[in-house]
């Protein structure tokens, strides 16, 4: 996914980048009405381009890395809901407390993921400045 921004600040190898929300908004008739199409988010990359604030830049993450964090947030906490469904049949003669184990651990699975996507984010991060579209 490719995306431009403007650099707000330089820490490093790491920069601070505003964006304005366009993949959901693209197709939309109705953006120029909508606020939520002119929502900006900031976002920490990785300066591979050295680009300095204020630069309008081109920001881009692999496709691999979008898929595994929709892997993450869809798929996992449903594998583990239905695990512990399953071993609240085995151990509880309840479908009650069957249904409540798997909702807790799926409830539990989605704390955990945003803790453990926070922490993987600052020691991996995803984002790159591929390329310095025009200098401030």
């Amino acid at each position: 996914m490719v995306q431009n921004g403007k650099v707000l600040s330089v820490d490093g190898e790491m920069v601070m980048v505003e964006t304005v929300r366009q993949s959901a908004c693209d197709g939309c008739h109705t953006k120029a009405f909508c606020p939520s199409c002119k929502k900006k988010m900031t976002a920490r990359a990785y300066n591979a381009a050295k680009a300095d604030v204020g630069d309008l830049v081109e920001i881009s993450t692999p496709s691999g890395v979008i898929l595994q964090y929709a892997a993450f947030i869809f798929v996992l906490p449903l594998v583990i809901g239905l695990v512990f469904y399953m071993a609240g049949q085995l151990l509880f003669e309840s479908m009650l407390a069957s249904y409540l184990l798997s909702f807790a651990f799926f409830v539990a699975s989605f704390l955990f993921l945003g803790f453990f996507l926070n922490r993987r984010e600052v020691k991996k991060n995803s984002l790159t400045v591929v390329k310095i579209i025009e200098k401030a």
